[in-house]
């Protein structure tokens, strides 16, 4: 004997026909539609003798418990933590005891730094960097000098560093590249 599942697993109906004497036999069936399985168990009757009795057995079929498809009823651990914010670093962070890191880099030919990385009082206006840089490169006042904050502008000398660190810092630098002669 044989049973048939209907297509709709809303309601799963199973009909057998067994005998009145034989040996009972539990089929079980799972069906999978969309997000949900459904298990149904169906019971059928095998006759051993010569009289049959005909009579139909049908079962109704619900969703398995959760603990049946190896579920928990809280979500695991893994489930609640959510990928760890890198915090963004501003400007502020990077100021440290009222001083910003200045990078400077040379364009052209104008001679390299021996140490390209220098402390500078946020206070200070560009003048002040100006100034500082001349010194370093141990060249007069007549001399040209062009500074230029990220290879793109030259800020005014009477602007401060913090303003200009603010806007214009890189990963907590604010890189200024000199020539000698007119390079951007």
């Amino acid at each position: 004997m044989s049973a048939s599942l209907p297509t709709n697993p809303a309601q799963l109906t199973a009909n057998t026909a067994g005998g009145a004497q034989g040996t009972s036999e539990r089929t079980t069936t799972t069906t999978t539609t969309g997000a949900a399985t459904l298990a149904a168990t169906v019971s059928t009757q095998r006759p051993t003798g010569g009289v049959s009795d005909t009579s139909a057995t049908s079962s109704t079929l619900s969703p398995p418990e959760a603990s049946e498809l190896g579920l928990s009823a809280s979500p695991s651990s893994s489930e609640h933590r959510s990928p760890r914010k890198k915090r963004v670093r501003t400007a502020d962070d990077y100021i440290k005891n009222g001083k910003v890191i200045l990078y400077f880099k040379a364009a052209g030919s104008a001679p390299r730094l021996i140490q390209n990385k220098f402390k500078m009082s946020v206070t200070n206006t560009f003048q002040a960097v100006i100034d500082s840089l001349r010194k370093h490169l141990e060249l007069g006042s007549s001399a040209s000098l062009f500074l230029f904050i990220n290879s793109t502008f030259q800020p005014n000398p009477e602007e401060r560093i913090l303003d200009l660190f603010k806007c214009f810092q890189v990963n907590g630098r604010l890189v200024v590249n000199y020539c000698l002669d007119q390079a951007w």
